[in-house]
């Protein structure tokens, strides 16, 4: 997903960033055994701009939807997952409760 965001990036790609905070500057022989965490990208008027490799950061590079957007649809799967994550754990530790307390 980096390399599609890098080819059809309306923006300047300027660096990548690794798994672990290591940072390459582009153009770089890139590390394919290490995991890409943030493609950063520069606009005309030098803002920098830090976005992850995947359809969210792609639809930003491409100027479909703005920063703003890109950071709103980000905290809403981030609290989608939160949600999910919260609501398994707690399905698992009633039926634990319930098991422990019928058969035991």
């Amino acid at each position: 997903m980096s390399k599609e965001i890098r080819e059809n990036s309306i923006y300047l790609p300027v660096a990548i960033e690794y798994i672990g905070g290591k940072t390459v500057k582009l153009p770089h022989e890139l590390e394919t055994a290490e995991l890409i965490t943030k493609v950063i990208v520069k606009d005309r008027e030098g803002n920098y701009y830090k976005i992850g490799p995947n359809e969210k950061g792609l639809r930003f590079a491409k100027g479909e939807i703005s920063y703003k957007e890109y950071l709103k649809l980000k905290r809403k799967e981030n609290r989608r997952f939160f949600t999910y994550f919260t609501s398994i754990t707690g399905s698992f530790f009633i039926a634990g409760w319930t098991i422990i307390k019928f058969f035991l």
